[in-house]
């Protein structure tokens, strides 16, 4: 009977320290900009439009298919508050935030939200970054991308409020970033692990195997493809789950809540419309049964692509809302 009863307490300790290893990430852009905080508009009037002119709607002219309660500027603490605020509510735990280069707009805008993200009380959501992009004008972009990941480890990752497993700082890479480099991802990865000790994950963005010789797990950006071409999302999180599983590598699993370029993107857009929730819940159904380790929401707000699920005119909270439920549901294992 003491052996069950310690059996039976090993398990139950065991089955919480994986429930607490489920996380839910959002892939998050700190690239808007308004003249009031960085002097002109970022973003917001991409593809033509002018933020200055109002539509029919009275709302303002911006490159976004849904529209933002309001037009913001990442680099607004308040708006940095506002937004961990709602990610805490509806279960988010970490922010991949797009970053291009060193001292570019999304490197200031990253600095000021690890900074702002410090001050909130038990740092309840972390930021980490997805690399975009190697430098084109690079000679040696092995170099090149070792030496961007080691800056942003040397300035960011010794924060509190940057996303780390195991004390482990997470490093996402982007599939354009990949593509550049090919296999030489693995020159990138050895030399920056022998420069900190091996204390640092890299989460590819391919579900192709071979790369787990490389990367410490994979993860698609948007399955929008597959999605369009009626591929079964479960058997497709469940394959990443499984490879990933064999070789002790992290799976993720993406969710989107729809998606429509047509307002950046008029003269060849790609549609998928959201169905009040419908397509969200079933993707986040298979994210659940397929028991992956992270589900990665795309997006929080990139509203040119039409996947955010931050609020907005003309759905509310309702994202955020579904969010919370199944971000709950997934961490209880149900």
């Amino acid at each position: 009977m003491i052996m069950l009863k310690r059996l039976s307490l090993m398990f139950l300790i065991c089955s919480t320290l994986v429930a607490q290893q489920k996380k839910v990430l959002a892939f998050y852009y700190p690239w808007y900009g308004t003249p009031e905080v960085s002097g002109g508009w970022v973003h917001w009037n991409e593809g033509g439009h002018n933020p200055e002119t109002l539509l029919a709607s009275n709302l303002p002219d911006s490159a976004t298919t849904n529209h933002p309660l309001k037009l913001y500027d990442s680099n607004d603490p308040e708006v940095i508050k506002e937004h961990i605020a709602l990610a805490k509510w509806a279960g988010i735990d970490a922010f991949i935030c797009s970053w291009w280069g060193m001292d570019d707009f999304t490197d200031r805008a990253f600095r000021k939200a690890l900074k702002v993200a410090e001050k909130q009380k038990g740092i309840p959501v972390k930021f980490t970054i997805y690399y975009e992009t190697v430098p084109q004008i690079a000679v040696n972009k092995v170099e090149a991308a070792v030496k961007d990941i080691m800056y942003i480890l040397n300035e960011y990752s010794n924060s509190p409020a940057f996303f780390k497993l195991n004390d482990k700082p997470v490093i996402f890479i982007y599939g354009r970033a990949l593509a550049q480099l090919g296999d030489k991802w693995r020159d990138v990865v050895q030399e920056v692990k022998k420069l900190r000790k091996g204390k640092v994950i890299f989460i590819g963005d391919t579900l192709d195997a071979r790369w787990l010789e490389i990367f410490d797990g994979l993860h698609e950006y948007n399955p929008i493809g597959a999605i369009l071409a009626k591929v079964d999302m479960l058997r497709r999180y469940k394959s990443c789950r499984d490879i990933c599983e064999k070789m002790g590598k992290i799976s993720c699993a993406t969710v989107i809540p729809g998606y429509d370029d047509s307002n950046v993107r008029p003269a060849n857009p790609i549609v998928r419309l959201r169905e009040d929730g419908k397509l969200y819940k079933e993707l986040w159904e298979a994210a659940i049964k397929a028991d992956v380790d992270w589900v990665l929401i795309c997006s929080f707000n990139e509203w040119h692509e039409g996947t955010e699920i931050e609020p907005s005119v003309e759905y509310g909270k309702l994202y955020l809302q579904i969010t919370r439920e199944y971000a709950n549901r997934f961490k209880r294992g149900k």
